[in-house]
């Protein structure tokens, strides 16, 4: 809790329960946390489990770490077929997001958009991504 020290064990804990019952912000937690990017140990099984059922639940934030999961063999085998194809998931939800005016998916459609994430690399329409992403929510440097 606030003032509280951070329980990393207990919150993994509270976040795996609340995943197995089928609440979608506990996957989303129980992933971020299980990369170790957090503190504590990596459980690479959980992180991927996690955000596989958030994936297919339609959060494009899981799918496209499932991608970087394969592309760089983070708790998994490396695969770029898998990677693109997790890509291309979050990039059809980033891009309804993105029509229904959500800055931060327009910001996240463009990432991969550079990279040639789910595709080609395509500098044109990440840089009109990003433009459209500040139209929305004015950006800084």
């Amino acid at each position: 809790g606030i003032g509280q020290p951070h329980d990393l064990e207990r919150a993994r804990e509270a976040f795996e329960k609340s995943c197995d019952m089928g609440d979608s912000r506990g996957c989303a937690n129980l992933g971020m946390i299980s990369t170790g990017e957090m503190g504590g140990r990596a459980d690479w099984a959980k992180a991927h489990m996690a955000n596989e059922k958030e994936c297919d639940a339609g959060d494009a934030y899981s799918c496209s770490e499932l991608a970087f999961f394969y592309e760089t063999g983070r708790g998994v085998k490396a695969d770029r077929a898998k990677a693109d194809g997790y890509y291309k998931m979050a990039n059809e939800e980033f891009n309804k997001r993105c029509q229904a005016n959500d800055a931060d998916a327009c910001e996240a459609l463009a990432t991969n958009q550079e990279h040639g994430r789910g595709g080609p690399p395509n500098k044109v329409l990440a840089k009109a991504l990003r433009e459209k992403a500040c139209g929305i929510h004015p950006c800084t440097d």
